[in-house]
C-alpha cells in the first residue's frame, strides 16, 4: 500500500510542476511580446513625429507623445536614416505639385505623407526588428 501511495504522490507532484512550467513560459511570452509591442509602437509613433518635424522645418511640438521612452534613446539614428528619406519624399512631392495642382492646393502635404509613412508595412518590419 505505500509504494502505491508514493507513487500516487510522485505522479501528482510530476503533474503539478509540469502544469507550473508551462504557465511560467506562457507568461514570459506573454511579457516579451508586450514589450515588442509597445517598442514597435513607441517606434512608429516617434518616426511619425520626427518625420511631422522634418516636413515641417524642424519647428519643435511640444506634444508629450513625441518625447523619446528611454529604451528608445540608442534608436535616434537609426530613425533619423529612416526620415531623412520621407524628407527626400516631403520635398520631391511639393515640387512636383507646383502648377499640378488648383491654386491654393499647391505645397506640403507632410501629415498625409508622414502618416503613409507611419502605417507602411516598411517602417514596422524596421520597428520589429530593431526589437531586441
Amino acid at each position: 500500500m505505500k509504494l502505491h501511495n508514493r507513487l500516487l504522490l510522485l505522479l501528482l507532484l510530476s503533474a503539478l510542476i509540469g502544469c507550473r512550467a508551462k504557465y511560467v513560459v506562457g507568461n514570459e511570452r506573454r511579457y516579451t511580446q508586450n514589450l515588442k509591442d509597445a517598442f514597435v509602437n513607441d517606434f512608429k509613433t516617434i518616426s511619425f513625429c520626427e518625420c511631422l518635424k522634418a516636413g515641417n522645418d524642424y519647428k519643435t511640438s511640444e506634444d508629450v507623445s513625441c518625447r523619446y521612452p528611454d529604451y528608445l534613446y540608442t534608436e535616434g539614428d537609426v530613425i533619423k536614416n529612416l526620415i531623412q528619406v520621407e524628407q527626400g519624399k516631403i520635398t520631391r512631392d511639393s515640387i512636383d505639385r507646383i502648377g499640378r495642382v488648383a491654386e491654393g492646393m499647391e505645397g506640403k502635404r507632410v501629415v498625409e505623407i508622414c502618416m503613409e509613412f507611419y502605417q507602411s508595412k516598411a517602417l514596422d518590419s524596421v520597428a520589429r526588428s530593431r526589437f531586441r
